[in-house]
Order: C-alpha cells, then sequence, then structure tokens
C-alpha cells in the first residue's frame, strides 16, 4: 500500500534534497456515472482520469544556519518531486520506495515566522502529467525516468 503522508520526511526538489517537517497527498480518481443497470436499483460507473495533490511543510532556522538559504520555490514554477517518510529517507530519494512526481506545479507557497525565529513555509501542488506511488516503475522516455530525453538548455 502506497503511504500519503511523511512526518519529518526527506524531499527532494529538482534534484535538491531538503528536509521537511512534514508532507501529505491526496491522490484521487474521477468517477463517471454512466446510468443504472436495469430494475436492479444500482448505478454503473467508469473510471475516469487520476489526479494528486499536495502539500509540504518546511522550516529554514536563520539563527541556526545564517549561510543558507531558504528553499526558493514560487506559485507557478514547474517542480519535480521525491517524497520519502523519515523510516526510508536513509538512503537516495531516486530510488522506489517513494512517490515520484516528475512534473508538478507550484499553487501555492505561504510563509510565517515563529516566535523562536524559524521561518515555517507550506508549499502546495499539483500533479501535471504522471505520479508514481512507490514501487511503480517509470516507463522508459517518460519524465523522471533513467531514459527521459535530456531538456534543450534554456
Amino acid at each position: 500500500m502506497a503511504f500519503l503522508a511523511g512526518k519529518n520526511g526527506r524531499v527532494k526538489i529538482n534534484g535538491t534534497p531538503m528536509r521537511v517537517r512534514s508532507w501529505s497527498i491526496d491522490p484521487s480518481k474521477n468517477v463517471v456515472n454512466v446510468g443504472s443497470t436495469e430494475g436492479l436499483g444500482w448505478t454503473e460507473k467508469i473510471l475516469g482520469m487520476s489526479d494528486l495533490k499536495g502539500t509540504l511543510e518546511a522550516v529554514y532556522d536563520p539563527l541556526k544556519d545564517p549561510f543558507k538559504t531558504p528553499f526558493n520555490v514560487f506559485q507557478d514554477d514547474s517542480i519535480a518531486i521525491v517524497l520519502l517518510p523519515k523510516i526510508l529517507a536513509t538512503g537516495d530519494p531516486d530510488d522506489l520506495t517513494g512517490w515520484r512526481i516528475p512534473l508538478a506545479v507550484v499553487t501555492g507557497v505561504s510563509m510565517k515566522l515563529d516566535v523562536n525565529g524559524e521561518v515555517a513555509y507550506t508549499i502546495n501542488f499539483e500533479n501535471n502529467g504522471p505520479a508514481y506511488p512507490p514501487g511503480a516503475v517509470i516507463p522508459a522516455g517518460m519524465p523522471g525516468s533513467p531514459t527521459a530525453p535530456t531538456p534543450p538548455p534554456a
């Protein structure tokens, strides 16, 4: 079964690891009602398109590490995400133990300054194409796969 949250988990965004307080995702699937069975009183349904929404909660403490800058992610950015729970976060997040979202759109970023000096920020995102649960293999040539084409330089 795929995990859907990771307290104190680890995340890799665009290839850069970052520590987070928590993350959560909500995968869903549209269902289309196509009618009812004859005389039995039950509806019939067809599965539609899949969707995924998620949230990352991270902290930046300028007093503990004044030379480290907070992770720069802004609304409307396109990012690649790998999500791991803490228990599996000892190795490289590019393995098959985490959710992999090769292309996600940032739908919102909020920041707040806590009394103790930590800057807490929340990143909301939605998938833009397929998302792969733990153990799934990304098909060859798809974004995020080892054989994906390299994008041209900007």
